[in-house]
């Protein structure tokens, strides 16, 4: 048989130089194989489904079950999958690996939390074919609440020596989205700060980080919303989503910031005084380059979206920085688009905010892109779906992909969402800086203030307009 057509490669000779690359870089991926897309059905909260939630309620794509799997590339082209950790009752999320390529962080619980109550109104709903909302409760709903809540989990590749490393002490809460820093702890995003955002019976995460062990539980950063997603830029600091709405839209604005490992030194990064994106999520640094990867994405929407490179080169605000990956733009030309909502009516016309809150989930959708050398790692779902994903079907799957669209298929699963791989292997450390213990005794603290006139946001605006500043 012939290796081309018409000047082209077959599809299972093509499929094979290229995983033939792929396996020249790592042979192996860890991924997530999950009966449901993570995300609220009203909100992008992480918290979703926690048991310190005031509202319990069920996404309609609500599933339970997970497993943590290995894949391998061989050498002909095919893969083989090994169930790593498997939690039928439970959930597992946000896989990390340490740089020295040994230690898998990742999120995990048991089960769901449950009692009478709750069971009832899922019976319920069931009937009605409508999301659970778990309104007017009696007073002994907690007391009575069953089940695990999201912990730290780390498991060595080698060895398979599972352990988890974060409980819910002293009061019920969830961890999760570890991620490892290049000083060997972990950043990660929790419920224990014990809040509830201002517009919704939802509890607030922030960040924290811990030792390697889980010991030495600290909060990097307080704030009303919710910050999540954490991410290791090149030069050491943590990216990062921050929800924050004070004096300011509360469905339009979830930038990109920015603070050191320690929580100091907390910044805009990309968007913090923009309409549109809505979202900026799962956004990680490309090697090599002063850009990023990651999706723009909505509000009341599930955490999926359209791929984008960020460059902030170009513009921190608005689209001036985003360049859709080839078929991600909202047209879905199939090329390499530079973001332009303005010109788009589908984003400016009537039913504004409402259309730049779901413009994002028309066609295609990805989630969680890990950039490489040569492309990246992405789950992808060409069939598109619903903003408020249902559970029957199509499923997001595991792809490599690159800039112009090129894809293969690595791990699907026609009842399973295959999402958040991330090679096996080693990786450089990042910047090392230094880290400084705040002194929770002192009455002050000291805050470094840029001038702020050198911004899009005052542009034009004359030195001296500024009286005050308001710290928030």
């Amino acid at each position: 048989m012939h290796s081309e057509r018409a000047g082209r490669p077959l599809p299972w000779a093509r499929r094979r130089a290229q995983l033939a690359k792929l396996a020249e870089k790592f042979r192996q991926i860890v991924y997530v194989r999950r009966k449901y897309a993570l995300g609220g059905d009203a909100e992008l909260h992480g918290t979703a489904l926690v048991s310190d939630e005031p509202v319990t309620g069920r996404p309609q794509n609500f599933r339970k079950g997970a497993e943590l799997c290995l894949l391998t590339i061989r050498p002909d082209g095919t893969v083989s999958n090994e169930v790593l950790v498997s939690r039928p009752e439970g959930m597992i999320r946000d896989p990390d690996l340490s740089h020295d390529g040994r230690t898998l962080a990742f999120a995990m619980r048991d089960s769901f939390n449950e009692n009478e109550y709750v069971r009832r109104r899922l019976a319920i709903d069931r009937k009605r074919g409508e999301p659970t909302r778990g309104s007017g409760f009696p007073a002994d709903f907690y007391d009575k609440l069953e089940g695990d809540d999201y912990h730290l989990y780390t498991l060595d590749l080698t060895t398979r020596a599972l352990r988890q490393i974060t409980f819910s002490d002293p009061g019920r809460c969830a961890d999760f989205e570890p991620c490892w820093t290049s000083g060997g702890e972990i950043v990660f995003s929790s419920s224990r700060c014990e809040q509830v955002i201002p517009c919704h019976q939802t509890m607030a995460v922030n960040l924290y980080a811990c030792r390697a062990d889980g010991s030495g539980i600290r909060r990097l950063a307080a704030d009303g919303g919710c910050t999540s997603h954490p991410h290791e830029l090149p030069d050491g600091r943590i990216l990062y989503t921050r929800y924050e709405y004070n004096d300011r839209s509360a469905r339009l604005n979830q930038p990109l910031f920015t603070m050191n490992p320690d929580g100091t030194n907390q910044k805009e990064f990309y968007g913090n005084a923009s309409k549109f994106p809505t979202s900026l999520l799962h956004f990680r640094p490309m090697p090599g380059a002063a850009k990023l990867l990651g999706i723009v994405s909505g509000h009341h929407v599930h955490q999926q979206g359209k791929l984008v490179e960020l460059d902030p080169a170009l513009g921190m605000e608005g689209d001036a920085g985003l360049v859709f990956i080839a078929g991600a733009d909202y047209e879905e030309k199939g090329t390499v688009v530079k973001s332009h909502y303005n010109g788009d009516p589908r984003m400016t016309k009537p039913r504004f905010p409402d259309s730049l809150d779901f413009a994002s989930q028309t066609g295609a959708q990805w989630q969680y892109p890990y950039p490489l050398e040569d492309g990246f790692l992405v789950s992808f779902l060409p069939e598109g779906t619903l903003a408020i994903k249902g559970s029957s079907g199509p499923h997001f799957g595991v792809y490599w992909q690159n800039r112009d669209g090129d894809r293969e298929l690595l791990a699907h699963d026609p009842d399973w969402e295959c999402v958040q791989a991330i090679p096996v292997r080693p990786r450089p450390k990042a910047f090392a800086r230094s880290t400084r213990r705040p002194d929770p005794s002192a009455a002050f603290g000291v805050f470094d203030i840029r001038n702020v006139y050198e911004s899009e946001v005052l542009a034009g605006v004359p030195t001296g307009t500024v009286k005050r500043l308001r710290v928030v």
